[in-house]
C-alpha cells in the first residue's frame, strides 16, 4: 500500500497532462502584394514561424516553435498545438534572399479547434 501512496501522486500529474489537448491547429492563406505585376497574389514559398509570443520572437528570433512553408495553394497549416496564446510571424524573401512583405499576429488558440488565420504580407 506504501508504493500505491508514493506513486499517486506522479499518476495523477501523468493523468491531467496527458488530458491536456493538442489537437489544435492555425491554419490559412497568405497573400501578398507583388509590386513589379500591381497585384495581389497567394504567398507561396513564404515561411510561416509559430511564436509563444511576440517578446519571444523580438528577443529570440530562432527560438520559434513550429515552422512552415506556405504551398502552392497559397495555404499554411501548423498543427498539434497544445491550447494558449501564439504569435504568427510570416515572411516572403525573393531569391536574394530581400524581404517582400511580412507580417505578425497573435492568436489564442483553445481546446480541439482550428484556428483560422489569414496574413497579408506587407
Amino acid at each position: 500500500m506504501t508504493t500505491f501512496k508514493k506513486l499517486f501522486p506522479l499518476v495523477m500529474v501523468a493523468f491531467i497532462f496527458s488530458c491536456e489537448t493538442n489537437d489544435n491547429a492555425i491554419s490559412g492563406a497568405v497573400t501578398y502584394y507583388d509590386k513589379t505585376i500591381n497585384k495581389a497574389v497567394e504567398g507561396e514559398g513564404a515561411d510561416v514561424y509559430l511564436f509563444k509570443s511576440i517578446v519571444v520572437m523580438q528577443n529570440q528570433p530562432t527560438s520559434y516553435l513550429k515552422k512552415t512553408t506556405v504551398g502552392a495553394s497559397g495555404y499554411y497549416s501548423l498543427s498539434a498545438l497544445q491550447a494558449g496564446p501564439y504569435y504568427v510571424y510570416c515572411e516572403k524573401l525573393d531569391s536574394s534572399g530581400n524581404i517582400l512583405g511580412l507580417a505578425g499576429t497573435s492568436t489564442l488558440v483553445t481546446g480541439n479547434e482550428t484556428r483560422v488565420l489569414n496574413i497579408t504580407l506587407k
